[in-house]
């Protein structure tokens, strides 16, 4: 008998998860952040009470077990949008396909999530009935494709096609459609779908839980720029290294992106050729002037500090010196 732990069983709800990927972000009841990596409960979605167990990944905390506490659903839950309830059926029919998607989406905006559901349920009891076969009675459909021929079947849909046929307002979606639905669009333009609810914004906390179930790509080219003043400067023959520290305030973002409330203090050891430093110290005796040093930064393990290796040096005022000859580039090593 093994003698390792039995992880903890836990409770939590999700705040967010991908279908077509099955990752996503829960939180536990003391709201915090788990990644959610190829789940494979039959149904998620936001808002819904999970069990999991926790683990640490390797950019943090990773929920596994994940589960569904009512893992069939009976009914979609209450004011659930076109948005959210597609992957709560999709799931739900075993579908996860992008296109299948936007066409769940498409029907439950159209035909409202009381009649959509009504032939999921129907759907469900043909599978369980013994299910359906194809049109040319070759093989049995999966539960999705008895959904969508029950759909077509009602509405007209098109078959291998992402668009919905149009109902006037108030037709039963249950009744099969009038011919004149099938073969060609309505006179009068539908009536423009109701607006999803805004998403929940990802905060500054959540950010562990979405980085943690990334695969890092390559980045071929990094720069940075620094603009400041040093106080402690250490010269050699061959190059000279200082010290600039970062501590705010956060500029202007664009929106949604998550942010902490303030930047906390971040320390640059700067390298910099001797030749370039030997162009801007004298430069730097005026209390006015900052130096301008663009390089490539790398994150030293031994410091703890974040090195930067200037390719180019400047101070603002021998910009603003040599802008009237058009000579505001840095220096060059």
């Amino acid at each position: 008998m093994s003698d390792d732990p039995v992880p903890a069983l836990r409770t939590g709800t999700v705040r967010w998860f991908d279908p077509a990927r099955s990752v996503g972000i829960l939180v536990d009841d003391d709201l915090r952040p788990y990644a959610i990596t190829r789940s494979r409960a039959t149904v998620i979605f936001p808002g819904q009470r999970v069990t999991f167990t926790a683990q640490a990944g390797p950019r943090g905390d990773v929920a596994t077990h994940v589960e569904p506490i009512a893992p069939r659903l009976t009914a979609l839950p209450e004011g659930i949008s076109a948005y959210d309830a597609a992957p709560v059926i999709a799931h739900t029919l075993g579908e996860t396909r992008e296109a299948i998607l936007i066409h769940t989406r498409r029907l439950f905006t159209r035909c409202g999530s009381a009649a959509v559901w009504a032939i999921v349920e129907e759907a469900r009891q043909i599978e369980a009935s013994g299910g359906m076969l194809t049109s040319d009675g070759t093989r049995r459909r999966t539960l999705g494709g008895v959904f969508f021929a029950l759909m077509k079947e009602r509405i007209g849909t098109k078959p291998r096609s992402t668009r919905v046929a149009e109902l006037p307002p108030g037709a039963d979606v249950l009744a099969p459609a009038p011919a004149h639905l099938v073969s060609a669009p309505p006179t009068t333009p539908p009536s423009a779908p109701p607006a999803s609810p805004a998403a929940a914004p990802i905060t500054w906390t959540d950010r562990v839980a979405l980085i943690a179930p990334l695969a890092a790509g390559k980045a071929s080219t990094v720069k940075i720029t620094l603009i400041g003043r040093p106080q402690g400067v250490k010269e050699t023959a061959q190059f000279t290294v200082l010290t600039l520290t970062q501590t705010g305030p956060m500029p202007a973002l664009p929106k949604g992106i998550p942010a902490p409330a303030q930047i906390p203090p971040t320390t640059y050891a700067v390298y910099i050729g001797g030749k370039q430093w030997r162009k801007v110290a004298d430069a730097l005796k005026d209390e006015d002037d900052v130096l301008i040093i663009e390089g490539m930064p790398c994150y030293d393990e031994t410091t703890k500090l974040i090195t930067v290796f200037a390719t180019n040096t400047t101070t603002k005022l021998t910009q603003q010196a040599k802008r009237p000859t058009g000579g505001d580039s840095p220096v060059r090593s």
